[in-house]
């Protein structure tokens, strides 16, 4: 059995763009959005991140910023805080952070028309993760 090493997406900065478009073509179809677009100045920060999570990561970073984005194309201002490297004191008030996190729960298990399994694929967590939002925000079907 043949080992192979593939670097982490932080060493591979020319998959970043290409990745991050196959994405956002992915979740403007399951949010049934009209989001065609990356603006450049968010593909020069994807660049520079670090990635921790590598292209899971990348995958849930451009699936949040399709939900946030209010226009086709997604700005600095559509994509999570860990990203961008805003400041806690930066981020909106604990409630309105709850509220969006709640309606992109509930927005996905919609879209996936209540399929649990798909839709914690969707947003990158475990379906038990996935099972405690739904607790957690009362999200009923």
């Amino acid at each position: 059995t043949a080992i192979i090493h593939v670097p982490p997406l932080r060493d591979r900065v020319e998959d970043i763009s290409p990745l991050a478009c196959r994405f956002l073509e992915e979740f403007s179809g399951t949010h049934d959005k009209e989001v065609t677009a990356i603006a450049p100045e968010v593909l020069s920060l994807f660049q520079g991140y670090h990635w921790p999570g590598n292209i899971r990561e990348l995958k849930n970073t451009i699936n949040y910023a399709v939900a946030m984005a209010s226009d086709d194309t997604i700005t600095i201002g559509d994509l999570p805080s860990r990203v961008t490297g805003q400041h806690a004191t930066m981020l909106p008030a604990r409630g309105r952070r709850e509220e969006t996190a709640r309606h992109l729960v509930a927005a996905t298990l919609s879209e996936c028309q209540w399929n649990k399994k798909r839709a914690a694929e969707v947003l990158g967590v475990s379906r038990k993760t996935l099972y405690a939002k739904i607790e957690r925000y009362g999200i009923t079907r």
